[in-house]
């Protein structure tokens, strides 16, 4: 049952009585301090309303907010009161419901307010506020009593409301219709100097409601000042600071100048009563009313009698002011009550609004008797504020009820239908049926404790305070608000413009309604279905398992904005929409997604804060905007998208199951995202058939892999990936893709292309990579490999493909091969490998095969090779060419196994070993103009057959040129300063046979210039100088004809022989021992010259 409090600070009763119980004497005591009273049992002072049994020290408002009772008696400044923002991110201190702005300033959100605007202000201190030329204006403090208005001036404004503010005083000008409810009038000034306006002057100004305020004025200054005005005042408090309690003055608190007001219904906390001398209590109100030709109605004050029975002191509640018995109305409870000097009794019990105390000893003596509080129990009634009148029955009162009026309700009713517009204050009243049609537009309900409310066709409602269990609103547009009320069930349908909130409510549906506002509510859910521009902003979603805290379904242009959504299944999910906006919401703790959008176009997702979930953001759709978002902790994927025409911009990604950012679609932009720890790939493109899309500028770290590709025609660019566990980007089966200015660091692979053809791999940056820095496999061909860096890898470029164009890359620091063709297991062709910088590597480049039929047809050429502990270049294969590169500072230069191959025009030098070095079963080779300088073995050691070494320029070697087979063609070389020979035919098992060794030039030979073991071979025209010997022959049947040698003296032949049948002839022999034979025969010796 609802209990209205009215709470009393100081009401001094001061009794004298005798033993025979004569009435008290007029002797009266005085207490000029109050302060002997404990600090556990000060007196109080609480709101007139709403006060519950069990809440001695808290105030609740119409609006449900509340305040402490010390906060309550504190004096305070206005700079101590400061802006309590309820938003996670600050926009301003008020905010207009209907346009959506935010304003820093009261004045200038006045200023620039419409007719039937609401305003919710949030925080701030103001001086001066003038409300001018304003109508159907609403003013709340959302959290009540935080925000200071030291002064607030009405002028030609009418019907407005005003709720929850600490205002100093207030001026009303030629304003009617206005409301004020539940605000603090407190006329302290900045400096806590208390001036001495009145705290509400009224000026020409008609019907104004001045409902469940308290009001605290200045020892002896005006409360109420009115001129040529009417207004109402109910359940209100008055309350005088350091006021007088039974001093011998009577002072004014209201004054009346042809005016007319209704004071029913308000306590007066200062008033001093003298039981015994009823007409002393009408002196004292016709006396505190300085009432000059004026209406006044001031009449239902309760006023306790007393009496003295056996030595007890009996007070009795149940008359008013006019000794008229109230004990039909209601009972009173729970008083506490001074007795004496500075000493509280116990609680005592009440029956019937009685109470019986026993009196001391010494109660012959004066006493004080002071009311801490008492309550006053009512069981039914209504209060019709306009007449005045009270009813038994809301039914009797609504048919006596104009439109407009004021209905105060308690009790309970099964239905009502409401079919006027009234303002129904409820006060705890039960319903179980409530209808609201057409007729009741305006109406306005309070404090109502409803079952059921059915809201048809009706426009400008006001539910405030409500306790709702179902709620359903069918064609119903246009301002109708719900604030502060609990409703566990909406079903909205065919409406608009409609506001909820600060409302907690359970389940909310909406369908087909339009441009409606639901603001700062605790819900479990929202249901969206057919519905459009809908604003859902700064609500609390919580504990939905059956779905998802806000879902949406074929709705246009709805805003979701700064909403915090925990415990749900789904945080958002949307269906077969557009023109969506998802801001700056909090979304935690979800099973599912944290946003699902599905068959959704144009819809903007940005700013949001998604923790916890399966899926962070889930699209499906075209033309969708992802931007900075940020989403940690997905067990799944931080984004799927799927669809086209998308962005995904500037998201933080943080610790996915599997993606980051995973996408499946069309020309989608994935740009300047910042993913990190996903299980498995940062970003991936997946679907076979997925084209244009561009991965630019992400920064993808501590993943297994960073981007995966598996589309054609898309571009990853830009994008920043280290501290991978796999690969950094990966191609797989899809072609013309390109991969370009990316930096990928501290990854088992960089770059891999697999099965995957025409694709780009340009000026990338790959760094500390354990394995591969890009690697092309599979049936992947004709890709392009060009101007990449890369360095600290095994190996730096690795193509097991076809036809591959490796160019300009700069690879340094591999332990492997800087550049590697492989053909293990599959046939790798036509490669070609130009104008690369390769350094600091175990190989340069490597071509190798279990077998060289397998790896045929490729380009090595124009590559600079330095500082290589192997190889400059190991090639195995065929058809090759290997020409203008430059190889220095490696163990060897050249080493080369295959046939057809041509090497030709490099320069090699400052090679340990040997400069070109041909083994195996190698045969048609080409070894043609290389220059070979600096090498600490051989210049060219060759073992094959039907090749031609010519051309050469080798310098500086131990031994210039070494073959050792058949049919081999060494021809117009130049060969100098060799520490041992300068040609070389070695025999292996069989003898070397048909070579032609022809037109070479050999200089500063340390030992012979041609050391030639082997048969059938010509060796003719060959010039050498400043040999240690000529022309030293091994075998038979060979021709050593026409060849110029000089030696370095005469210790060594010029040309010896030492087989049969050999042909020496037409020989020009310098400063040397001459020509000399062993004893083997039939050699012929023709026209040789020895000097």
């Amino acid at each position: 049952m609802f209990r209205k409090y009215f709470c009393i600070v100081i009401l001094l009763l001061c009794v004298c009585f005798c033993m025979n119980g004569v009435a008290a004497t007029d002797n009266i005591t005085h207490y000029d301090d109050i302060n002997c009273l404990s600090d556990n049992n000060q007196v109080t002072n609480t709101s007139v309303v709403n006060k519950s049994n069990n809440q001695d020290n808290v105030v609740e408002s119409v609006n449900n907010g509340s305040v402490s009772n010390n906060d309550f008696n504190r004096v305070s400044t206005l700079e101590d009161n400061k802006a309590n923002i309820q938003s996670t991110t600050y926009q301003g201190n008020v905010f207009n419901v209907n346009n959506g702005m935010y304003y820093d300033d009261l004045q200038e959100a006045i200023d620039f307010s419409s007719p039937g605007d609401t305003l919710e202000v949030y925080g701030g201190s103001y001086r001066d506020i003038n409300v001018y030329t304003k109508y159907e204006l609403s003013i709340f403090c959302i959290d009540f009593y935080s925000v200071i208005i030291d002064g607030l001036k009405l002028e030609f404004s009418n019907m407005c409301n005003i709720s929850g503010f600490n205002i100093t005083y207030i001026e009303l000008y030629n304003s009617n219709e206005n409301t004020f409810n539940n605000n603090h009038f407190n006329n302290l000034e900045t400096f806590n100097f208390w001036s001495n306006k009145p705290l509400i002057s009224l000026f020409g100004s008609y019907d104004n409601l001045f409902i469940s305020n308290s009001f605290f004025q200045f020892r002896d200054n005006i409360f109420v000042y009115s001129i040529d005005s009417s207004s109402i005042f109910n359940f209100n408090s008055f309350e005088r600071i350091y006021g007088y309690y039974y001093s011998t003055g009577i002072y004014t608190d209201v004054e009346l100048i042809n005016s007319q007001m209704d004071l029913d219904n308000n306590l007066w906390y200062w008033l001093g009563y003298q039981f015994s001398n009823r007409d002393y209590n009408i002196f004292l109100r016709d006396t505190l009313i300085n009432n000059q030709g004026s209406v006044l109605s001031f009449d239902k004050v309760i006023i306790p009698q007393f009496n003295i029975i056996n030595e007890n002191l009996i007070i009795d509640f149940n008359f008013n002011s006019w000794g008229e018995n109230l004990s039909t109305i209601g009972n009173m409870t729970n008083v506490r009550i001074l007795i004496g000097f500075c000493a509280w009794a116990d609680l005592y019990d009440i029956l019937n609004s009685k109470i019986e105390i026993e009196l001391p000893s010494n109660y012959l003596e004066n006493i004080v008797i002071s009311f801490e509080t008492f309550s006053y129990e009512i069981n039914n009634y209504v209060f019709n504020h306009n007449n005045s009148k009270y009813y038994d029955s809301l039914q009797e009162a609504f048919s006596y009820a104009n439109n407009g009026d004021i209905l105060t309700v308690k009790g309970s009713i099964l239905d009502f239908l409401l079919y006027k517009n009234l303002t129904i204050i409820g006060n705890g009243l039960t319903i179980n049926n409530l209808l609201i049609n057409g007729s009741g537009s305006g109406s306005k309900i309070l404090n109502l404790n409803i079952r059921n409310l059915k809201i048809t066709n009706s426009n400008y409602l006001n539910l405030l305070n409500n306790q709702i269990e179902n709620l359903l609103i069918n064609n119903s547009n246009f301002n109708t608000f719900f604030s502060n009320n609990n409703i566990n069930n909406v079903e909205i349908f065919n409406s608009s413009n409609l506001n909820f909130s600060s409302n907690q409510i359970g389940t909310f549906f909406m369908d087909n309604s339009y441009y409606n506002n639901i603001f700062n509510n605790k819900m479990k859910n929202i249901k969206l279905n057919n519905s459009s521009n809908i604003i859902i902003s700064h609500n609390n979603f919580s504990n939905n398992l059956d779905g998802a805290g806000i879902s949406i379904n074929a709705g246009n242009n709805n805003s979701i904005i700064c909403n915090f959504i925990v415990n749900c299944i789904h945080g958002i999910e949307a269906f077969d929409s557009e023109y969506l906006f998802f801001s700056e919401n909090t979304i935690k703790n979800i099973f599912s997604c944290g946003i699902l959008s599905y068959n959704t176009n144009y819809v903007d997702i940005n700013n949001n804060e998604i923790i916890n979930c399966g899926v962070g953001i889930l699209i499906d759709g075209f033309s969708n905007e992802l931007s900075n978002n940020f989403i940690i902790n997905s067990s799944d994927s931080g984004i799927l998208y799927t669809g086209g025409s998308g962005s995904i911009i500037n998201n933080i990604i943080q610790y996915c199951g599997n993606y980051g950012i995973f996408t499946s679609g069309f020309n989608n932009y994935i740009e300047n995202n910042r993913v990190s720890y996903a299980n498995m790939t940062g970003i991936i493109i997946a679907d076979l058939n997925d084209i244009w899309n561009f991965v630019r500028n992400n920064t993808i770290t501590n993943s297994k892999n960073g981007i995966a590709v598996n589309g054609y025609r898309n571009f990853i660019l830009n994008n920043n990936i280290s501290d991978v566990l796999l690969y950094g980007i990966a191609i797989f089966g899809n072609d013309n893709n390109e991969i370009s200015y990316n930096i990928i660091k501290n990854c088992h692979n960089g770059i891999n292309l697999n099965d995957s053809s025409n694709n780009i791999v340009n000026s990338n940056n790959i760094s500390n990579v354990t394995s591969n820095g890009i690697e092309i496999l599979g049936y992947s061909l004709k890709n392009l490999i060009e101007s990449n860096y890369i360095n600290k890898t095994q190996n730096g470029i690795v193509d097991k493909g076809f036809f591959n164009y490796i160019l300009k890359n700069l690879i340094f620091n591999c332990s492997g091969s800087g550049i590697s063709i492989s053909g293990i297991n599959l046939t790798t062709i036509n490669s070609t490998i130009i104008n690369n910088t390769i350094q600091n590597c175990a190989k340069g480049i490597s071509v190798n095969s279990n077998s060289y039929l397998s790896i045929t047809n490729h380009i090595i050429s124009f590559n600079i090779i330095k500082d290589c502990s192997q190889w400059g270049i190991d090639f195995i294969g065929s058809n090759a060419q290997i020409n203008n590169n430059n190889i220095s500072n490696a163990n060897g230069g050249i080493q080369l196994n295959g046939y057809y191959n041509m090497i030709t025009y490099n320069d090699i030098r400052n090679i340990q070993n040997n400069g070109i070095e041909v083994t195996g079963d190698s045969y048609n080779l080409i070894i043609f103009n290389n220059t070979i300088k600096d090498c600490g073995q051989i210049g060219i050691d060759f073992e094959g057959i039907y090749s031609t070494i010519s051309y050469n320029n080798i310098f500086n070697v131990n031994e210039g040129i070494c073959i050792n087979g058949h049919e081999l063609n060494v021809t117009d070389n130049n060969i100098q300063n060799c520490t041992n020979n300068g040609i070389t035919v070695e025999s292996g098992t069989y003898y070397s046979s048909n070579h032609v060794i022809s037109n070479n030039t050999i200089k500063d030979c340390g030992q012979r210039g041609i050391d030639f073991e082997g048969i059938y071979s010509t060796i003719s025209y060959n010039n050498m100088s400043n040999v240690n010997g000529g022309i030293y022959v091994y075998g038979f049947g060979n021709d050593i004809l026409n060849n110029d040698i000089v030696g370095k003296n005469r210790s060594e032949w010029g040309i010896a022989i030492g087989g049969y049948n050999n042909n020496i002839k037409n020989n020009n022999v310098r400063n040397t021992k001459g020509i000399g034979s062993s004893d083997w025969v039939n050699n012929s010796f023709l026209n040789n010259t020895v000097t």
